[in-house]
Order: structure tokens, then C-alpha cells, then sequence
């Protein structure tokens, strides 16, 4: 179940990382550059670009999972749940920053 929680908790954790503005940034280039609140306004917009690009693979992977009925070798438990709900999570992540 581990493999299977993994990206889900993962993707559930890039939200608030974001939003608070706990990613990294490098000081010295944002030092010369000019006016933040032009800098972060194209941050956000590339960061939202970039989270719906991995939502979008995420989602492909549920979706081919769903397709051929992928399950865990063990307890034969379906894996295109837990994706969906990464893409999810990870598409919500890119929304909250518009």
C-alpha cells in the first residue's frame, strides 16, 4: 500500500508548499531582475503551467491503468484510484495559484 499512497501523498503536499511560498527561489538572480510583484506573477504563471503538465501525465497513467485493469501483485489492489487522486490533487495545486 505504500507504492500506492506514495504519489498520492506527495501530490497532496505540493499545494501547500506553493501557497506558502516554501519553494526554492534564487535570490540572486530575483535581486537583479527588478519589480517582484512582475517576477512572481510569472513565477505563479509558470509554476501552474508546469503543475498542469504533470497533472496531465498523471492523469495518462490512470488512465492506461484503468484501461488494463492494473492491480498491486500481492493484494491485487487497483493502482488507477491512487492515480487519479494524485492528478487531482496536483491539478487542484495548480489552480490555487491563479
Amino acid at each position: 500500500m505504500t507504492e500506492l499512497l506514495m504519489p498520492v501523498i506527495v501530490a497532496m503536499i505540493v499545494a501547500p508548499v506553493f501557497l506558502n511560498q516554501r519553494n526554492l527561489t534564487m535570490d540572486l538572480l530575483l535581486s537583479r531582475m527588478g519589480d517582484r510583484v512582475v517576477i512572481g506573477l510569472i513565477s505563479a504563471v509558470a509554476e501552474t503551467g508546469f503543475l498542469a503538465l504533470v497533472s496531465r501525465q498523471i492523469y495518462l497513467k490512470a488512465a492506461d491503468a484503468s484501461e488494463f485493469h492494473e492491480t498491486t501483485s500481492l493484494l491485487l489492489v487497483p493502482t488507477a484510484p491512487f492515480w487519479f487522486a494524485a492528478s487531482l490533487a496536483i491539478g487542484f495545486a495548480g489552480m490555487a495559484l491563479l
